[in-house]
């Protein structure tokens, strides 16, 4: 129980000294957008009515790192090993893992500043992803979804590519309105950071709630900020960064538990659903339109959840709601519900309920057409 105690202290640790530095830092990126006049204008298919700042991303990945080493080296001056063991991620895999996150952190930074082509950050993200199989971390088995267990290596790299590169877009593409994909994130990764306390794997948890620290802060600035001429957003920076550490998360969580065995393929993909089913309905309805699925678009799931209750608040909410819902059944159901069942009625619903709300919108124009008329 001791042991346990002084675990939770150098976690929440790791979470407040990076949030102390991202809030200190986030305001001055703002600050310092605003003097050199890197803003972002408005535009049809933006949610925000005044110039802001998509800097913010750039507070993520220093202030974890900054917080993961002070918390490593506390963690050895003060002989904490006598209490709980930390076993460090070996060199080559965390090494891996840097370059991956400095290829999607750099490129997103570029983006957000000279606005790159879809092509060349969809390259940079396939080389993230190679750099992230190379730590090690791979699908190797879906526990029996579409009735595959063990995947050949062939098959399992390109899944694993597919899934990371995936992961990365869907949370790209999603952070739309305020505090949605941050709001996402967090959750994913209080979900992911009590299933590394569980395996007992302190460096990924270590990791985990030094992230959440740096994401909080922004979240309320982002979401809750009083300025509505000036904002700021995590732009791709910030997407991008995240995207890759969910997929991170998921893969090491899934790795990790195969030998414990009490985590399935369904358990750790659950909190990266909505995200994925949102891009995968989106591409699908773009190819099926005759248009490049990268062509952006006012027809997600958030821009269809604020035209129909006005309230970027309200939709968040809801898609939030939405999230926990599915990480909630999916952990009490995996165990009596056969995955290709549960994960297929979950994409059922998930697209019913989207036909729903476009249905509800159609209606809505009519009526406004009729009474203009």
């Amino acid at each position: 129980m001791e042991h346990r105690l002084i675990l939770f202290v150098f976690l929440l640790c790791a979470f407040l000294i990076s949030a102390a530095a991202s809030g200190m830092v986030i305001p001055r990126i703002l600050s310092r957008s605003l003097k050199r006049g890197w803003l972002d204008k408005p535009d049809y298919r933006k949610m925000h009515s005044g110039y802001a700042s998509r800097l913010g991303g750039l507070a993520f990945l220093p202030e974890t790192l900054l917080s993961i080493a002070v918390v490593i080296a506390f963690y050895f001056l003060t002989q904490a090993s006598d209490f709980f063991v930390f076993t460090p991620i070996p060199f080559p895999q965390w090494l891996f893992l840097l370059l991956a996150a400095a290829v999607v952190y750099v490129t997103g930074a570029i983006d957000d500043l000279k606005n790159l082509s879809y092509r060349v950050k969809l390259v940079a993200i396939t080389v993230a992803a190679v750099f992230a199989m190379l730590s090690g971390l791979h699908v190797d088995t879906l526990d029996g979804f579409l009735g595959i267990h063990q995947l050949p290596v062939w098959l399992d790299c390109c899944l694993t590519l597919v899934l990371i590169v995936g992961v990365v877009v869907a949370l790209n593409l999603i952070d739309g309105i305020d505090g949605l994909a941050s709001g996402l994130t967090s959750l994913s990764l209080c979900y992911y950071g009590a299933w590394f306390v569980s395996l007992n794997e302190f460096s990924y948890a270590l990791g985990v709630f030094a992230l959440l620290g740096a994401i909080v802060p922004f979240f309320f600035y982002n979401t809750y900020s009083k300025s509505t001429r000036h904002r700021i957003f995590m732009g791709d920076t910030g997407s991008m960064t995240l995207g890759l550490a969910l997929v991170v998360c998921a893969l090491a969580c899934h790795e990790r538990s195969v030998e414990a065995d009490n985590i399935s393929f369904v358990h750790a993909v659950s909190p990266l659903l909505v995200p994925c089913l949102d891009a995968l309905r989106v591409f699908a309805l773009r190819i099926l339109s005759g248009v490049s699925p990268f062509c952006p678009d006012k027809t997600h799931l958030h821009h269809k959840l604020v035209a129909l209750y006005g309230s970027q608040n309200k939709a968040r909410r809801i898609i939030l709601l939405v999230a926990v819902v599915y990480v909630i059944c999916n952990y009490f159901l995996a165990a009596f519900i056969n995955i290709n069942i549960l994960l297929l009625t979950e994409s059922a619903l998930y697209f019913l309920w989207n036909m729903s709300l476009s249905h509800r919108l159609k209606k809505r124009e009519r009526s406004v057409q009729k009474q203009t008329k």
